[in-house]
C-alpha cells in the first residue's frame, strides 16, 4: 500500500476520535444540567436552605479557618472546636479552606 492511499486512513480515523470527543463532551455537559434540574427539584419539594457560611468576606481564601483547624487538631480538640463552631454558625455551614468550600454537618447521618 502507497503512502498516499493511507491518506484517507489518517483522516477518517481523526474525524472519528474528533466525533467521540465531541460525543464525550456532549453526554458530560447533559448530564451535568440533568444533576442540576434533578438537584433543583429536590431542593424545591424539601424546602432545602443554603447552609450558612462561616465568616463570609472575612476570610475568602480560608487562610485563617485553615489556621485555626490546624491548631486545634495540634491541641487534640479539633472535634470539640468543630462542635463549638457549629453551635455558633448552625447545624451545617460552609467553610473555605485553602483548596474549596467545604460543608460541614453536625446532622446524623440517614
Amino acid at each position: 500500500m502507497s503512502i498516499h492511499a493511507m491518506d484517507g486512513v489518517g483522516s477518517t480515523t481523526a474525524i472519528g476520535v474528533l466525533a467521540l470527543i465531541i460525543s464525550y463532551v456532549a453526554y458530560v455537559l447533559y448530564e451535568r444540567v440533568q444533576l442540576r434540574a434533578r438537584r433543583e427539584a429536590f431542593k424545591l419539594k424539601h424546602g432545602c436552605q443554603p447552609p450558612t457560611a462561616i465568616r463570609p468576606g472575612l476570610d475568602p481564601f480560608g487562610v485563617i479557618f485553615t489556621y485555626q483547624v490546624v491548631q486545634a487538631a495540634r491541641r487534640h480538640e479539633l472535634l470539640s472546636w468543630l462542635h463549638d463552631s457549629l453551635g455558633r454558625y448552625g447545624r451545617t455551614v460552609t467553610a473555605s479552606t485553602l483548596r474549596a468550600t467545604d460543608i460541614i454537618s453536625n446532622d446524623a447521618e440517614k
